[in-house]
Formats: C-alpha cells, structure tokens, sequence
C-alpha cells in the first residue's frame, strides 16, 4: 500500500471495525421474560481514526474485472460463509433439542435453559465468524493497493459485517419468541423451524 494507508493503518480501521461488529451483537446470556437489545448504529470511526479513515475511503474504487481484488472478496466471503452457516447449523440443531424434549417432558423451565445455551453458542460461533473474517480480511488487504483495500473496507463496512449482525438479531429474536410462547412454538414445530433456518440459510447465500 502507499505510505499514506499503509497496512498498519488498514489494521487499525479493520480493528476498530471489527470491535463494533462484535458490540452490535447483544449479549448470551439466557433469555429472560423482557430484554433490552443493545444495538448500536453504523460504524463511525474514532476521533484518532477519522482521518485517516476518511482518507482510505476517498480512494477511488477500482474498476471492474480486478482478478486480484475479486479473489480476495471471495477468500473473505468464503470464511463469512462457513462461520455463519456453522452458527445456523448449531443454532437449528440446538432449537429441535430444547423443542423435542419439551414434547417429551412438558418442562418450560429446561427448555429456557436449553434455548438459552443455544441463543449463547450462537453468540459465540458468529464472534467466532467476525474474527475470522476480519482476520481474512487484514491478511489479505496487506498485498493489495489502497483502491482495493477502500474496496474490502467498503465490504465489511457495508455488506459483511451487517450480514452478522442480522443474522444474530432473527437468531436471538426466534428463539426469545419461542421460549415466550413455548406451546404454540412447540406445535407447529419442526416445520416453523425448518421454515425459519432455510430463510437463514438464503441470507447467508446471498451476502456471502
């Protein structure tokens, strides 16, 4: 890169970046009857930052057909793509448990235990699949020219970390509206749920 956005520089917005995506998801602890979700707003980069910031991001865009930079995104993507669909995977597989078990023992105690653990492991796979992104991401942007580091800048910014954090918000919300009306999630289960991860699973195709 120039020396003007070098690569330590990129690390830094990506480290900012980075803290912000993992912010914006709430916290894992066990669902409760009421819950105040700590959303925060787009990303604006510290007042240490902000001009350099605002530098790399007034670097014009490459052009199209870059092989070099679409690689890139791709390898990036790639990574998105596996962590949030290990977090969809684990999420689907943890909500058919707490749900069969309830059929079984009728116990709305366990099954909030049970959907609570699932609400914080996939807290904890999606802060897995930021980091690792975010980690693709820098290694990669160190080969490229500043054009293209403003181009992935553009797509964690914009695309990828948004996606995380939307898939945490209907993962978190479906399962804190199961354990809220737990016997008419329970009846119209596994269909609901199947229903709910295959449109999971669309998003995560189409941003990934």
């Amino acid at each position: 890169m120039a020396a003007t956005i070098d690569g330590a520089l990129f690390k830094e917005i990506m480290a900012e970046m980075r803290e912000h995506s993992l912010k914006r998801l709430t916290s894992p602890h066990a669902v409760a009857e009421s819950e105040e979700e700590n959303h925060l707003g787009d990303y604006i980069p510290s007042q240490r930052l902000h001009e350099d910031y605002s530098r790399l991001r007034s670097v014009p865009l490459p052009v199209s057909n870059d092989d070099e930079l679409d690689d890139a995104i791709q390898q990036i993507k790639a990574i998105g793509n596996s962590g949030a669909t290990k977090t969809a995977n684990n999420s689907q597989t943890g909500i058919k448990v707490a749900t069969n078990a309830f059929k079984s023992d009728q116990n709305a105690s366990e099954f909030e235990n049970k959907m609570g653990s699932t609400r914080g492991s996939a807290h904890s796979d999606l802060a897995d699949a930021i980091n690792a992104t975010y980690d693709k991401a820098v290694e990669l942007a160190q080969n490229l020219s500043p054009s293209q580091a403003n181009a992935i800048c553009s797509l964690m910014e914009n695309n990828l970390g948004p996606a995380f954090n939307e898939i945490w918000d209907q993962i978190s919300s479906f399962i804190v509206d199961a354990v809220r009306n737990v016997g008419k999630f329970t009846q119209e289960a596994p269909s609901n749920i199947d229903d709910f991860f295959a449109g999971i699973a669309y998003s995560i195709k189409e941003n990934f």
